[in-house]
C-alpha cells in the first residue's frame, strides 16, 4: 500500500494492491467526519501506512484549516477487507488550534497488533503565555483495539523550543515496534541561530521496553551534521531486539546498530560514500527482519541528473551495493522531484517495495512510481 499527499486537491490518496502490484485500487482520505463547510477548506498532509498481523490496513495522516491553525487533528483510517471499505478514527484533535501536529509516524506491533502513533506537537504562543515562545515536543498515542480508541498523548521527550530567535531540541520523530513490547522512537537533534538555519547534530534514539508506557533517556547515537535519519527494529531468532539507525549527509550514508535493544551501540559504519559531484537529498531505510540485510533508498542529484537509488548492505558486509532505479537529466526531473518523501519496506519473505515521485513526460505532472524487487532464490 502507498499513500501520498496531493497538493493539488489538499487530499490524502492511498493505493492498495492485493496481487503483488499487478492491479491497484485508489481512494481519497480527507477527514470525512468534518462538516462540509470545514471540509472544503481542510488540508491533509504527511500520510503513513501500516498493516496489522491480522491483515488490517491503516492510513494515518494529519490535517487542519490553514495547515493546522484551526481544527487540527490526526486521523487514522482502517480497512479490514483489503481496502474495500474504510472506517475513520480520530487519534488527537485541537479544534481551537492551541496545538498542532507535524511529522506523524505509525507503527504496528507485529505480535499484538497494538498501534503506536508519534508526532511532533507544537504548542502555540497563546497556550504558553509568551508571545514569542513556541514549544514543540514529541508525543505518543497508543491503541489496543485496532485504532477504535486511543490513549494519550504521552510525552516521549520535550523536544524543541523556539525563543528569541534560537531553536533547540529534536524534531522529525519516527516510530517502529518489535515483538515483545519494544518500541523505538528516533529523532533528529537540531540547533539554530539568529539566521534560523537548521543544523542537524546527529541521531537520537529513545527506547521503550514496556509497549510504549515509559521511555528511557534519549541517546545520541551519532553526531555531526545530518540530512536524515531512519530507524528499524527486528527480533533475532533468540528473541533479542536489534535496532538499526541509518543516517545520511549530503555525501555518505551511515549505519549505527544495537544488538541488545538499545542498551549499547556499535561504532558508526559508513556503508556508502557518494561519488564526487553527487548529493543525497533524502534517505529511507528498512531492515529485513529474517537475516538483517539493510536497505536504504536515496534520492540523489548532480548538476546533470536527478535519480533514485537503492542501497543494500548484506549481513557481514561493510559496504553497500547500489542499484539506480530511475534517473533523468536535471532539467527534466528536478521540478518533478521537489518532494522529500519516498517509501521503502521489506516483506517477511524478503521482497523489497519502494515508491517515489516520478516525472510524467507527456503531461508535465508528477506521478508515483512503485518497484518490487523479489528476493534471490535458494
Amino acid at each position: 500500500m502507498v499513500a501520498i499527499w496531493n497538493l493539488n486537491d489538499a487530499m490524502i490518496w492511498s493505493a492498495l494492491t492485493a496481487d503483488g502490484g499487478t492491479t491497484w485500487s485508489t481512494r481519497p482520505h480527507n477527514h470525512e467526519g468534518l462538516s462540509p463547510a470545514i471540509q472544503q477548506r481542510y488540508a491533509g498532509f504527511d500520510p503513513t501506512v501500516g498493516f496489522g498481523p491480522e491483515g488490517n490496513a491503516y492510513v494515518l495522516f494529519g490535517g487542519g484549516v490553514g495547515i493546522c491553525f484551526a481544527d487540527c487533528r490526526i486521523t487514522l483510517e482502517r480497512s479490514v477487507d483489503q481496502g474495500k471499505t474504510w472506517t475513520e478514527h480520530t487519534v488527537d484533535s485541537s479544534p481551537a488550534g492551541e496545538h498542532w501536529h507535524d511529522y506523524m509516524s505509525l507503527a504496528v506491533a507485529p505480535d499484538t497488533g497494538t498501534l503506536y502513533v508519534v508526532s511532533d506537537v507544537y504548542v502555540a504562543p497563546v497556550a504558553t503565555g509568551f508571545a514569542d515562545l513556541f514549544v514543540r515536543y514529541t508525543a505518543l498515542w497508543r491503541s489496543d483495539d485496532r485504532g477504535s480508541t486511543w490513549q494519550g498523548p504521552t510525552l516521549v521527550h520535550a523536544a524543541l523550543s523556539f525563543h528569541n530567535g534560537e531553536l533547540h531540541g529534536e524534531y522529525y520523530p519516527r516510530i517502529v515496534a518489535a515483538a515483545g513490547g519494544v518500541v523505538v522512537v528516533g529523532a533528529e537533534p537540531l540547533e539554530t541561530g539568529p539566521s534560523r538555519t537548521y543544523a542537524g547534530r546527529g541521531a537520537t534514539v529513545i527506547v521503550s521496553r514496556d509497549e510504549g508506557r515509559t521511555f528511557g533517556a534519549p541517546v545520541l547515537v551519532t553526531g555531526g551534521a545530518k540530512t536524515g535519519l531512519q530507524i528499524s527494529v527486528w527480533n533475532a531468532p533468540d528473541g533479542s531486539s536489534t535496532i538499526d539507525a541509518v543516517t545520511s549527509t549530503l555525501t555518505d550514508v551511515t549505519l549505527i546498530r544495537s544488538i541488545d535493544g538499545g542498551k549499547t551501540w556499535r561504532e558508526p559504519l559508513r556503508i556508502a560514500t557518494i561519488p564526487p559531484g553527487e548529493a543525497i537529498h533524502q534517505v529511507q531505510a528498512a531492515t529485513h527482519a529474517t537475516d538483517g540485510t539493510v536497505y536504504a533508498l536515496q534520492r540523489f542529484s548532480t548538476n546533470q541528473r536527478y535519480g533514485i537509488a537503492l542501497l543494500r548492505l548484506a549481513p557481514g558486509s561493510t559496504s553497500a551495493d547500489r542499484m539506480v532505479l530511475s534517473e533523468a537529466p536535471t532539467a527534466d526531473r528536478k521540478p518533478m522531484l521537489g518532494g522529500d518523501y519516498e517509501g521503502l519496506d521489506v516483506g517477511a519473505d524478503g521482497t523489497v517495495w519502494v515508491a517515489w515521485t516520478e516525472a510524467d513526460a507527456d503531461r508535465g505532472l508528477p506521478s508515483v512510481a512503485v518497484a518490487r524487487l523479489s528476493p534471490p532464490g535458494p
